[in-house]
């Protein structure tokens, strides 16, 4: 039996079911190591803490046990560039670094040249070592490795896989089409966009209703805007709602919006949305749709900030109440069936036993562990 180890700032439900289902294969050969606590931000949020025999810390009385953990481990899972992964790269032991984006936007490397020259640095010992791989955490970081000199090999579709309920899709009985955002209300999550949208629509005399759930930086400019708008009978802005509540709040809408643009690594709402049934519609700039969505068939992706698009999306949704509810139908089957932990878990464990062979990884066609094409931000 393989020894794995995965190391993390700290575990949360995101990687949960991944962790689960690890250790139900590989028992105590199975450690995950946290280097940091849980804000209290986080723990406010409703973030839940797990207290389980595979949790060790790299902090307090199990610090020794995580280190080891850490240091026997066959398979490494290093969130983001550790030092541990650093000192296995350097070593030649397999290692798989976890990770969401590097660069955001084009122009960060050139305002910030150390850090550039960091990476070109790292990237140079990456391609050197034939035991480094990429689990991609969004369908960019192919993208931003390849554009400081990484050779685009054995890069893996992954990302996070929050829990859901596995059951049959109900078709929304709502009166009102009902259409709902929930985040942080700050600049990069573009949450103003869906009340752009919606100003659009209330135009065309379309019945929908809005849910904005969250609380944050733009919340009065968002306040503003719908007064301006006169869209206060349809926009509700609501307080944040606890984690454990959001599967409940996701079920009784049809549409769910994610308008992020490119700063949003993963987010993992919109693994949430679709389990639940939600038609989504998400910017091409979230780091999940590209690996999620299939485009038309389980949901939809629009060009980053292009709010005429969004608003034509959404107005066919609610014109249409049939094919709201097959793309939303469409949605939960494919996280049911190819992008959930269960799933994930199994076809890692098949790559680490390549690995382990020194065989040739085997990629997956889609989902989870299929190989991480390259996508350019547009």
């Amino acid at each position: 039996m393989m020894k794995v180890t995965m190391v993390s700032n700290f575990y949360n439900t995101h990687q949960h079911t991944i962790a689960t289902h690890l250790y139900k294969k590989l028992g105590s050969d199975y450690t995950f190591v946290e280097t940091t606590d849980m804000s209290i931000e986080q723990k406010n949020l409703g973030y839940t803490s797990f207290d389980l025999p595979y949790i060790k810390k790299t902090f307090g009385a199990q610090e020794m046990d995580a280190l080891n953990a850490i240091e026997s481990a066959d398979i490494l899972i290093s969130g983001g560039y550790t030092d541990f992964a650093r000192d296995r790269i350097m070593k030649g032991k397999p290692t798989f670094i976890f990770s969401e984006r590097i660069f955001v936007d084009h122009t960060l490397p050139l305002y910030k040249p150390s850090r550039f020259f960091d990476y070109k640095d790292r990237i140079q010992h990456f391609n050197e070592s034939e035991n480094i791989y990429f689990l991609c955490a969004s369908s960019y970081l192919s993208y931003d490795l390849t554009r400081i000199g990484f050779e685009h090999k054995n890069m893996l579709k992954f990302g996070y896989f929050p829990p859901f309920e596995m059951e049959e899709f109900k078709t929304r009985t709502n009166n009102v089409t009902k259409i709902l955002w929930c985040g942080r209300m700050i600049d990069w999550k573009q949450g103003q966009h869906i009340i752009l949208m919606a100003n659009k629509l209330r135009e065309l005399g379309l019945d929908f209703s809005i849910d904005m759930i969250g609380n944050g930086d733009m919340k009065m400019k968002y306040r503003k805007l719908i007064d301006r708008f006169k869209l206060n009978s349809i926009v509700r802005l609501c307080p944040p709602i606890k984690q454990k509540d959001m599967p409940y709040t996701m079920k009784r809408h049809d549409i769910f919006i994610q308008p992020s643009n490119y700063k949003e690594g993963w987010g993992a709402v919109v693994n949430e949305a679709m389990s639940c049934g939600c038609a989504v519609v998400a910017s091409s700039g979230v780091g999940s749709s590209n690996y999620l969505i299939d485009d038309q068939v389980s949901g939809y992706i629009y060009k980053n900030g292009d709010i005429d698009s969004l608003a034509k999306i959404v107005e066919n949704l609610v014109s249409d109440r049939a094919l709201c509810a097959n793309i939303g139908k469409a949605a939960q089957n494919r996280i049911q069936t190819l992008w959930n932990g269960e799933i994930a878990a199994a076809r890692l464990l098949r790559i680490f036993e390549d690995v382990s062979n020194k065989k040739p990884i085997s990629y997956e066609e889609d989902g989870p562990c299929s190989f991480a094409k390259v996508f350019k931000n547009i």
